[in-house]
């Protein structure tokens, strides 16, 4: 993630507070909402709790460049 905030001059980063839900963009693309949080595996990163084709619960991990608050 310090990579990615590190890139952000001029790019609308809003403030990150773990467990706060944020829009997301990479590369001028929106992509999707999802939350900040410190997962213990991967680290910092913005999940997104979903249902996939079977009914099963999985996370999508988004690595956007810009993020503003829902």
């Amino acid at each position: 993630m310090e990579n990615i905030l590190k890139q952000g001059d001029g790019l609308r980063q809003d403030l990150l507070i773990y467990g706060k839900t944020y829009h997301l963009w990479r590369n001028n693309k929106y992509i999707g909402i999802g939350t900040y949080i410190d997962d213990p595996n991967i680290g910092d990163s913005f999940l997104n709790k979903k249902i996939n084709s079977t009914g099963e619960e999985c996370f999508e991990v988004f690595i956007p460049n810009e993020w503003k608050f829902v």
